[in-house]
């Protein structure tokens, strides 16, 4: 496995004992995915606001009423499917890293009617911005070494720009607040975590002036507070625009908290946690922990719809 979440995820298992509308591709893949409904439940209806887990060890994305936790489809055919991501029309983007692209599915379809190819790189999350850009982070790229954010002009399949740093090493998450500047989350050379922000349609920025022991997955609340994952604190911080420390944490504690995605009125927090396999959900700003989502190791990226 190339990239750090798959080799920490080995590592676990041994150690555990394990023996915009886009335009209709003319190809969706290889694997056509599908949606299975557990036992008799029906596909959700559009009121509900359903939350996605992927799950990179069962090839799967697992949905989940968002409100009451209850397990409603699960989306399969993908090869370690990592990112997730929801469009203003409730699209789902699923990273399938296996397969070096991005699968894209309208609301409860059984398989995808777009795919994003990723020529240059080992794809690992994706946003997408309200004009219908998509950006995706490679962790590493082919032919530098270090990662880099692919960006997909509104129709294309392909990579229409780049975003590169010379102090890129492994780029992790990319996240969009509300005036649509875009957020990269990378650890440096040196192995810190950082952040860089982006004005819309730029691909020069600045970087944030906070630091993390390592960088992970980020959103933002209201507010447009940078919501951000320190998987080595290990915690959940929270950064107002322009300050260098957190306004409070919350997931303090847990082993490696690695995404996190946040309901509309930002009063709930969901963070996915690989090495355990759990889903944590936590009312905010308290920082309670509500409930989990049990799973096996190897949760990745989560999304809810707003």
């Amino acid at each position: 496995m190339t990239n750090r979440f798959a080799g920490a995820m080995l590592v676990v298992v041994l150690a555990a004992g394990c023996s915009s509308e886009r335009a209709l591709p003319s190809s969706v893949g290889d694997t056509p995915a599908t949606l299975q409904s557990p036992g008799a439940a029906a596909l959700p209806a559009t009121r509900t606001k359903l939350l996605y887990i992927a799950r990179y060890f069962y090839d799967d994305v697992q949905v989940y009423d968002s409100a009451s936790l209850t397990l409603v489809g699960d989306i399969t055919g993908f090869t370690n499917p990592q990112g997730v991501a929801i469009d203003s029309r409730r699209n789902l983007y699923v990273v399938n890293q296996g397969k070096g692209n991005v699968l894209v599915f309208h609301r409860n379809a059984k398989s995808p009617f777009e795919t994003l190819s990723d020529p240059d790189g080992i794809p690992f999350q994706v946003v997408v911005r309200s004009d219908g850009t998509v950006y995706v982070s490679n962790e590493y790229n082919f032919s530098l070494g270090n990662g880099n954010v692919a960006e997909y002009a509104p129709g294309s399949t392909s990579p229409t720009g780049e975003i590169t740093d010379p102090n890129f090493n492994l780029v992790e998450d990319v996240g969009l607040d509300s005036k649509n500047n875009l957020y990269v989350t990378y650890d440096n050379p040196h192995v810190v975590g950082k952040v860089n922000e982006y004005p819309p349609g730029s691909a020069r920025g600045k970087t944030l002036p906070f630091s993390l022991g390592g960088a992970g997955g980020i959103a933002f609340d209201r507010a447009d507070d940078i919501v951000i994952c320190d998987t080595t604190a290990p915690a959940v911080k929270v950064f107002a625009q322009g300050s260098s420390t957190p306004k409070y944490e919350f997931g303090t504690g847990e082993t490696d908290p690695w995404d996190v995605a946040l309901t509309a009125r930002a009063t709930r927090a969901f963070v996915t946690n690989p090495f355990t396999g759990n889903t944590y959900e936590y009312e905010l700003p308290s920082g309670r922990k509500l409930h989990t989502i049990t799973n096996p190791s190897g949760t990745a990226g989560i999304a809810v719809e707003q």
